[in-house]
């Protein structure tokens, strides 16, 4: 385990304060395509960046009241302690990508990281037994290569840190996780990334953030399809991914046995631009619902512009609201107008749902970093303040404690941006170590095609 006491631990090339360093990326889409087998001899990218504990800055007291703005500060000790705690910097290693697809993505996620750091340091850190931590990171470029990520997690726990986050491309989460699950003892995996059946590779992997394409998420695509009440549904697909392609197959089998017939699929890859032959043979089944499933948005609007082309008048129902300017820029005039979009919550949603507190974490991301709170902005953010109430319910940095605290942590024991969390009696993890949020329901309006929140989706 690196850490030290009084002064952080130097593991990454250089040293920069929490709060002002930001890295710049180009943009992307996330990649759920499964990895080749990683090689155990594969060299790591050099770590690109340690960020160092600020300085610590006055703070005011924290409430449990979703609807107050200070960041939560549960975690600091009482100021009326005798105690002499040893000052302590954890280094925690994180995977980014700082090239690829994901490169923006993970920007989101890196400075969502660096403000809950620098609002727990300034806030006094984590007392942890008789020491208080505060935190720091080493930024491990993963280079978005699953060869990488393996490699990147076998240097973790030969180094002997007992907790690796990051890993915001689901490639590159699907090779380094089954590694991660070898060490159940000696590493908490914490990561951002959506890989589908993640958490239940290990019981050392844990995740806070929603993914797409779950069964749960079928579920709620197929509630609004049965709402609508449809004769029939067609289907477009992008095969590229097999998250898109098992989330088509679970809605189909959940229409079909609600009585609703299923007219056909029409299938293509990522980077197809011609949609012409396959609307044309959609319009011949003459579908009354159409159900697209596919990811970047330029799929879903381009798909939507050749059905107004060509008249196919069917209602649409989609996966996707992440990108929505994007898909709203990609379409013609009236093209997206009564989309209906089944898709994790937006960072709008977010905040309106959130309170004060999740509103005005994303005015603090902005006021930071000069730029909109991000696609895994919030999740980063709150990883962190779940960490570091598990280290504090534990009392130890031990792994197994780790697990243990992260398990039976409740929905009171931490204040998160992202509040919609259904309890599982009490817990704030389910029992396959995963947050449990319901989906949200969008439909693109007669304005600009601007989507409006209908409102969320409970899980059956």
């Amino acid at each position: 385990m690196k850490h030290s006491t009084s002064k952080p631990v130097r593991l990454g090339a250089f040293v920069a304060v929490v709060g002002l360093l930001t890295l710049s990326a180009c943009g992307g889409d996330d990649d759920d395509t499964p990895a080749a087998e990683p090689t155990a001899d594969t060299e790591i990218t050099e770590p690109t960046q340690t960020t160092a504990a600020p300085e610590e800055t006055e703070t005011t007291e924290p409430t449990a009241d979703t609807d107050s703005t200070e960041p939560p500060q549960t975690t600091a000790a009482p100021e009326d302690s005798d105690v002499e705690l040893e000052a302590v910097t954890l280094t925690i290693p994180v995977a980014v990508q700082n090239s690829g697809p994901l490169a923006t993505y993970s920007e989101s996620m890196v400075n969502g990281y660096l403000l809950a750091a620098d609002e727990i340091n300034a806030a006094g850190g984590v007392v942890v037994g008789d020491a208080r931590y505060e935190f720091e990171f080493d930024f491990i470029d993963d280079g978005g290569d699953a060869a990488n990520g393996a490699a990147i997690v076998r240097q973790v726990v030969s180094d002997g840190d007992p907790i690796l986050m990051g890993f915001p491309a689901s490639a590159v989460l699907s090779a380094a996780a089954p590694i991660a699950a070898e060490s159940p003892e000696d590493l908490l995996l914490f990561p951002v990334g959506t890989l589908n059946g993640l958490t239940e590779l290990g019981e050392n992997i844990f995740r806070n953030r929603q993914p797409t394409g779950t069964p749960q998420h079928a579920d709620a695509m197929f509630d609004v399809i049965n709402d609508l009440a449809p004769e029939s549904l067609g289907i477009f697909l992008n095969e590229s991914n097999p998250v898109y392609v098992a989330l088509a197959d679970q809605v189909s089998e959940l229409a079909s046995d609600a009585g609703i017939s299923i007219t056909g699929t029409q299938r293509f890859s990522t980077g197809t631009t011609d949609f012409a032959p396959l609307v044309t043979n959609m319009r011949a089944d003459n579908p009354t619902a159409v159900l697209i499933v596919g990811n970047p948005p330029a799929d879903i609007a381009g798909i939507l512009n050749e059905m107004q082309l060509q008249g196919l008048d069917a209602v649409g129902i989609t996966n996707d609201a992440s990108l929505q300017q994007l898909m709203i820029d990609s379409a013609a005039d009236g093209a997206l107008n009564g989309l209906n979009s089944v898709a994790v919550p937006t960072n709008e949603v977010i905040a309106e749902l959130g309170g004060d507190f999740s509103s005005s974490f994303f005015e603090r991301y902005e006021a930071e970093f000069g730029i909109s709170g991000g696609t895994y902005s919030p999740s980063a953010y709150d990883d962190l303040h779940i960490l570091a109430a598990a280290m504090a319910q534990a009392g130890s940095l031990e792994v197994p404690a780790l697990i243990a605290a992260m398990s039976e942590l409740s929905v009171d024991d931490v204040t998160l941006v992202e509040s919609t969390v259904i309890s599982q009696d009490g817990l704030l993890f389910n029992d396959i170590r995963q947050v449990v949020r319901p989906y949200a329901h969008f439909v693109y309006g007669e304005d600009d095609g601007i989507p409006v929140f209908i409102g969320l989706i409970e899980p059956q």
